[in-house]
């Protein structure tokens, strides 16, 4: 069982087994975000533990036992540096919940001790992304394509953000490498087709929206409305 307590500033989560209680430091979030993120815990842990591969019969207190230690108070627990993709699968938990900056604080504590992680690079561009910082979000997406250039991803959501600044012919070129790594990357195939549209480009613009919406990508039938006929 775990329970939600609120002291000098963060929000805690107790996790008890019988008069045992252990604390783990969520955070500075509001109360709603940290019962979200304290419910995610304990699915993580019931499922994978935390995608740490722990002994499929390790109990939670062994699990705490392994990778926190208490400081002197007995009051919270310190990370030990074994444990830094905590830091991580919480940076993604908050991405779920659009607590950008809070991603961006724990992705960056990841990058700190993993700087060759390219999805760390790649979540906390698309965190920066959210909240406009477009310019370091680019720069968190190039990172990540330098890290692992076979990845369609980073490709594909840097062109988006490059579109967004206006650099149309950037982005055209990214899309352009995101379909050449996975030819079934349905959103690359409408922005390149919007690209193109706006291009003057309209035969090759609505082939594209149309290869979109064969790959699932439902919006494009009604760009193909507004756009091709």
């Amino acid at each position: 069982m775990a329970s939600l307590v609120f002291k000098a500033g963060s929000y805690y989560g107790i996790f008890s087994r019988g008069k045992k209680k252990k604390w783990l430091k969520i955070g500075r979030v509001d109360k709603k975000q940290a019962a979200k993120m304290l419910r995610q815990l304990e699915l993580e842990y019931n499922k994978d533990r935390l995608n740490l591969n722990l002994p499929i019969n390790l109990t939670l207190d062994q699990y705490l036992e392994k990778y926190f230690k208490y400081t002197k108070t007995n009051k919270a627990i310190e990370l030990k540096p074994t444990f830094i993709e905590a830091y991580n699968q919480r940076g993604f938990t908050k991405l779920g919940l659009n607590d950008y900056k809070g991603t961006i604080d724990d992705l960056s504590e990841g990058i700190k001790d993993n700087s060759s992680n390219e999805k760390l690079y790649y979540y906390r561009g698309i965190a920066k992304s959210r909240i406009e910082d477009h310019i370091d979000a680019i720069q968190d997406f190039n990172k990540s394509i330098e890290l692992n250039p076979k990845n369609y991803q980073p490709y594909s959501t840097r062109g988006n953000t490059k579109l967004t600044l206006g650099d149309k012919r950037g982005a055209l070129e990214d899309f352009n490498k995101a379909i050449e790594l996975n030819p079934k990357d349905a959103e690359s195939y409408y922005w390149r087709g919007i690209i193109k549209v706006n291009m003057s480009k309209n035969g090759d613009g609505c082939l594209d929206l149309s290869k979109a919406g064969e790959l699932g990508y439902a919006e494009a039938y009604e760009t193909i409305k507004e756009l091709c006929n």
